[in-house]
């Protein structure tokens, strides 16, 4: 039909029909061989960049780059759908991968033009390249794992296996990485408190002379007869040695042993702004110094004891002369005894004139002795000299106080010279009670061996010291594998001191620099619920609230120095906030946030994932507000995991994430 319709000369409409056709027809035979070689190019380009990051991946996996070449080589043909293979060439090329830089995937297709013979040429040559930079990014990685009671048993077990799972995939990935030291990992292990690891007692960072107005907080070393002070409210002994917590824990008597009850190695939470902050340590600033935990030994309970009371007593001195009867007849005036012994009515004075003196009745039936002194009196006064003042101790009232869950000590115990222990002035409930809990002399040379979870000087130091930032997997794996479940749960600390363990600054500096080229810094938070503080009564029924908490990271939540609802409450947008489960946990909760931000605005990567975590649970809102936002799918970097199996799955994800080089074409 075309043919005849092109051969026909009749008129000068053939010729101008003919003429405009041929355009016609061009356009839509490119039209169609357009979409094709659209379609079938981006094909390629799709299988090509999907085995250049398998093969990424891979690197460190095979022995040698023939067995890597064919790994890419059949990774990009499964994945060319519908093309032919036989007509499709792959080419691998690593001679750049010496120098930690590149490898080279390119493919080409002789794509068969459908037109081809109308428009003047039958194949059309598809050449596609990818380019995967192997290892270009180096990577440290905070691993900040909930460690709490919650965590016991199979949670805490699936979390070690999901943790090491991490750990080989993301040190498999960067094995091929030219790169010193391609990745990194620090483990950060938090339940109440997170633990600095014993060796940092005396860390440039680490407050040793109590400058911190954290430190004394609970200790009035005011009135400690070994004190003197120094100003800026630190005070030394006689042998120039400042007067710290440290000092406490060295007096103190464990077991008996003479050895004393050590430090654990957890720090408490740095007074607001600092404990949302990467803040550098500074005795300039005094509030941004770390302050070793120190859970205060709480008050004895003294109820049914008696208050002990000084009373001045002046006792006479030795006496001469002085007799008086001690014993009467009966129904008669007459003396049977006298008080020297004597017996009879009648009793030489030693002084003249009356020699001998008789009792006897008067007129007015008063029972004298005839010189007028009356019966029971001196009949001689005594002669005294050289009487005494004396101060002496009696008993007052009965004591009524409360019981203290965290009492691990006596408070009687190397009293002070002048200070009575059951003295009004530190007796009875209340604040009276509450002071013997600032005494500082009580700690020397006590023997306690109350050193656990919830009780003693290490109280919720329940956690393992943190891994800093290693090369070595072993350390890391072995560390993981050490972790143990126990004590409360303190999100924010845990991202702040994994924050910490990442930046290049002191406490730890293992980390790169901030902006180092092609490094990535990133947190991996998981937990397994809210955050917790608590009050001693949920502790143990009974128990005095006088302190309004327990003692954690944060201290007590009663007024200090430092704010007047505790520093728990120090930046909290409540002003009066409740001391009680629900406002504690609310406090931790901005603290959390606004700590995850300013990591974050440091360029601090962060993956969140919350695991078995109740839906009703207010964690898991700021645990998804705490993740980074993916750059390329623009989706948060939060995972709820429910279930361990979920939890493993979680894990793997994040590592496929972050082994994801990055692509050039």
């Amino acid at each position: 039909m075309l043919k005849k319709f092109l051969s026909d000369k009749r008129g000068n409409l053939a010729l101008t029909s003919a003429i405009a056709l041929v355009p016609m027809i061009a356009a839509v035979a490119a039209a169609v061989d357009y979409s094709q070689i659209s379609r079938y190019s981006a094909n390629l380009q799709q299988a090509l960049d999907a085995s250049a990051l398998a093969t990424g991946k891979k690197l460190g996996t095979f022995q040698s780059s023939t067995q890597l070449a064919d790994y890419s080589e059949k990774f990009f043909y499964a994945n060319i759908g519908r093309l032919d293979p036989n007509t499709v060439t792959f080419t691998y090329d690593d001679s750049n991968l010496s120098d930690g830089s590149t490898i080279l995937l390119k493919a080409s297709y002789n794509y068969p033009m459908l037109f081809g013979g109308f428009l003047g040429t039958d194949n059309y040559g598809l050449n596609v390249e990818s380019l995967v930079k192997a290892g270009n990014d180096t990577l440290e990685i905070a691993l900040v794992l909930d460690n709490s009671g919650s965590m016991r048993n199979s949670r805490i077990a699936t979390a070690k296996v999901a943790a090491k799972g991490l750990v080989n995939q993301l040190h498999t990935a960067m094995a091929g990485s030219n790169h010193a030291e391609p990745v990194k990992f620090s483990l950060i292990p938090f339940a109440g408190h997170v633990n600095v690891g014993t060796n940092n007692s005396n860390a440039a960072w680490m407050d040793t002379t109590g400058i911190s107005p954290v430190h004394n907080e609970n200790l009035k070393w005011a009135d400690d007869p070994r004190a003197i002070f120094q100003g800026d409210g630190r005070y030394k002994d006689s042998s120039g040695n400042w007067l710290t917590r440290f000092t406490l824990f060295d007096d103190m008597d464990r077991d008996g042993s003479g050895r004393p009850i050590s430090w654990k190695g957890c720090v408490e939470s740095r007074p607001y702004p600092y404990l949302t902050t990467d803040a550098p340590a500074s005795e300039g600033t005094p509030k941004s110094m770390y302050v070793p935990v120190f859970a205060p030994d709480e008050p004895d309970d003294w109820d049914g004891d008696r208050e002990q009371i000084e009373e001045v007593v002046t006792t006479p001195g030795s006496s001469t002369g002085g007799f008086y009867c001690t014993k009467k007849k009966k129904k008669k005036p007459v003396c049977k005894k006298w008080n020297d012994g004597h017996s009879g009515n009648y009793h030489s004075t030693g002084a003249a004139p009356n020699l001998n003196n008789a009792y006897y009745k008067d007129k007015k039936k008063r029972k004298k002795y005839n010189n007028g002194a009356p019966y029971g009196g001196y009949e001689v006064p005594p002669t005294t000299s050289g009487s005494t003042t004396t101060t002496q101790v009696v008993n007052g009232d009965w004591i009524d106080e409360e019981y203290y869950y965290n009492n691990y000590l006596d408070d009687d115990n190397n009293m002070p010279s002048g200070v009575l222990p059951m003295d009004p002035d530190h007796t009875g409930s209340g604040a009276e009670q509450n002071k013997r809990q600032n005494w500082t002399w009580k700690y020397k040379d006590q023997d306690s061996n109350t050193n656990n979870t919830w009780k003693g000087p290490n109280a919720g130091c329940t956690t393992n010291a943190i891994t800093p930032l290693t090369t070595s997997k072993s350390t890391v794996l072995d560390a993981i594998d050490d972790m143990d479940a126990d004590g409360s749960t303190n999100i924010p600390l845990g991202v702040a001191w994994g924050w910490r363990a990442l930046s290049k600054g002191a406490p730890f500096t293992q980390g790169r620099a901030k902006n180092a080229e092609d490094n990535v810094k990133i947190m991996i938070v998981m937990t397994d619920g809210n955050n917790t503080y608590y009050k001693p009564s949920d502790l143990s029924g009974g128990a005095s609230n006088y302190n309004k908490s327990t003692y954690g990271s944060y201290g007590y939540t009663k007024s200090t120095t430092v704010h007047d609802e505790g520093r728990l409450f120090e930046g909290y947008s409540d002003n009066t906030p409740s001391h009680n489960g629900t406002g504690f946990t609310n406090a931790m909760n901005e603290h959390m946030l606004a700590t995850c931000t300013n990591a974050k605005n440091e360029g601090i990567r962060i993956y969140s994932v919350a695991f078995n975590v109740a839906n009703n649970s207010s964690v898991k809102t700021i645990l998804e507000s705490c993740a980074s936002t993916n750059p390329k799918t623009g989706e948060k970097q939060y995972f709820d995991a429910t279930g361990s199996n979920a939890l493993l799955s979680a894990f793997n994800a994040i590592g496929n994430d972050i082994s994801n080089l990055r692509l050039a074409k």
